[in-house]
């Protein structure tokens, strides 16, 4: 059979965004010392939290401050106890997940350990039981070194459990069973039922936004395989031999080593071949090809292009909500990003609102968002002078004497794969009949009705002016000497505008119409 593949063009690029310094903890990321980074996970603000294997820790980097903090972990490995602050347990971290409301959970030596990110607190979830088998509590179960970590969308969780030769499920009652593997090591079952299918090693493990689960079935088997949401398994990539054999070929004719897999909201799998050192990318429609690394262990910087990096015994991987992919760099201590071009959502934005207001009278505009997230800021402008800024969707000022253009930029301070965007101008005009503000000896302002020139009379000092058209167009300003002056309009269409001059701080308007 003839495959035709288009030419797959690699134009990522790759930079470390933690590690490769010797800071500690609150200092920048980049500048900091991580310690056998596995893997990592995003919340939904875009802070990353990063699995420090041998290092007994769980640290975060801020997605705006970039600095890098322990949330979990002393440094010391083991277990001593539940219902402690997160930061002052022991712990032994292979991976990271993270559920909808932003608590972590962490495959910990024999068990699964939640951190309540509202209380800090840690407890164990699944482990450390004496029970064996299925269909009873997590927290009375016994297993060995979980690995991977995963929800789907209904919110069960998954884990390998690599001694144990299987693929285990907890549901949201928290009652634990195995969805494929019978304990004994081996390779069958494709295209039936996955409790029925035999496994190796299982190790990194994610699900897709339909339920589908992915596991990285390691030692002897290297492959991929999928269980569909009506319980299927399938080999999705690899043939059972690791040795690299290229790139844009079908992932099914390829061999791979896996260690971790993950998926993107586009279907893209993204898989560690630990033992060819290179992080590999399956498109959507099958094709396998190399994202990271050269094959042979090394650092020869950043700032590159992905595909010329090398990398050194890669570990477990994270993907944001762009699709950018980042993977823990075990031998060269950092936590890398290649990053991939993202398609931006770009909100809308329109404003609502008193669109006549009599000068000095409060008036509220407000905004109408779409396709952005609930996290944003507005700044507000008047004929393109920033005025305010909020986190709401609303904003009131008090009315000048000119006529207002209003305009609102949103700017997401959450996180998302969105760009900014500005709306089109409410106008906001002031209602007829302006009176004249005048202070004892002010000026005169004199023709009105004007079709040549205006005369302005009696300033007591030098002023300046500004005319405006009704639609917020500055049409003439300048300074005004002491005494008498004039101010040409003849070359103004035919319309009504504002006058204002000002006078030591204080302010003179009034209505013009030229004819």
């Amino acid at each position: 059979m003839f495959f035709f593949f288009p030419n797959i063009t690699n134009g990522q690029i790759i930079t470390s965004i933690a590690g490769g310094g010797t800071g500690g903890d609150g200092t920048e990321a980049t500048a900091a010392s991580i310690f056998d980074p596995h893997g990592g996970v995003f919340d939904n603000g875009g802070n990353l939290y990063i699995v420090e294997g041998q290092g007994n820790k769980i640290r975060k980097v801020d997605a705006f401050t970039g600095i890098i903090t322990t949330v979990v972990g002393t440094g010391s490995s083991g277990y001593n106890g539940d219902g402690i602050p997160a930061t002052s347990a022991n712990i032994t971290p292979n991976a990271i997940a993270i559920d909808t409301v932003g608590n972590l959970f962490i495959t910990d030596s024999a068990r699964i350990r939640k951190i309540d990110m509202a209380t800090g607190l840690i407890s164990t979830i699944a482990g450390g039981g004496s029970l064996l088998g299925d269909g009873i509590p997590a927290t009375a179960a016994m297993f060995q070194v979980p690995w991977g970590i995963c929800f789907d969308k209904h919110g069960n969780l998954y884990f390998g459990e690599p001694l144990g030769y299987k693929l285990r499920k907890i549901n949201t009652s928290g009652i634990i069973s195995t969805i494929t593997g019978n304990g004994v090591a081996g390779f069958s079952g494709d295209y039936g039922p996955a409790t029925a299918a035999k496994c190796g090693q299982v190790f990194g493990v994610c699900s897709d936004i339909v339920g589908n689960v992915y596991f990285a079935d390691c030692v002897n088997n290297d492959r991929i395989r999928k269980i569909d949401t009506s319980g299927i398994i399938t080999t999705i990539v690899g043939t059972g031999i690791s040795p690299y054999n290229g790139d844009t070929i079908p992932a099914t004719n390829a061999h791979i080593g896996p260690l971790d897999v993950k998926i993107d909201a586009s279907g893209n799998l993204y898989i560690i071949y630990v033992s060819n050192i290179r992080i590999r990318k399956v498109t959507s429609s099958g094709v396998i090809y190399t994202l990271t690394g050269t094959g042979v262990n090394g650092y020869n910087g950043d700032g590159i292009a992905a595909d010329t990096a090398k990398i050194y015994d890669p570990g477990g991987l994270a993907i944001d909500l762009c699709g950018n992919v980042y993977f823990g760099d075990i031998g060269n201590e950092r936590f890398r990003k290649v990053t991939v071009p993202p398609i931006y959502t770009i909100p809308s934005i329109s404003l609502s609102g008193t669109t006549t207001a009599a000068a000095g009278a409060t008036v509220t505009v407000t905004a109408t968002v779409a396709n952005a997230s609930s996290s944003y800021t507005i700044y507000w402008r008047d004929n393109g002078v920033a005025f305010a800024t909020t986190t709401i969707p609303t904003v009131t000022y008090t009315k000048g004497a000119d006529t207002d253009t209003i305009t609102a930029l949103i700017v997401p301070t959450g996180y998302g794969c969105w760009d900014s965007a500005t709306s089109a101008g409410l106008v906001v005009r002031t209602t007829e009949g302006i009176p004249l503000v005048r202070r004892g000896g002010g000026p005169s302002i004199w023709p009105n009705p004007v079709s040549e020139q205006l005369h302005i009379d009696g300033l007591q000092t030098e002023s300046v002016y500004k005319l405006v058209s009704m639609v917020g167009e500055v049409v003439g300003q300048g300074v005004l000497n002491k005494g008498n002056n004039m101010v040409p309009v003849k070359q103004l269409p035919t319309s009504i505008y504002i006058m204002e001059v000002t006078m030591e701080g204080e302010r003179v308007i009034t209505r013009i119409v030229k004819m």
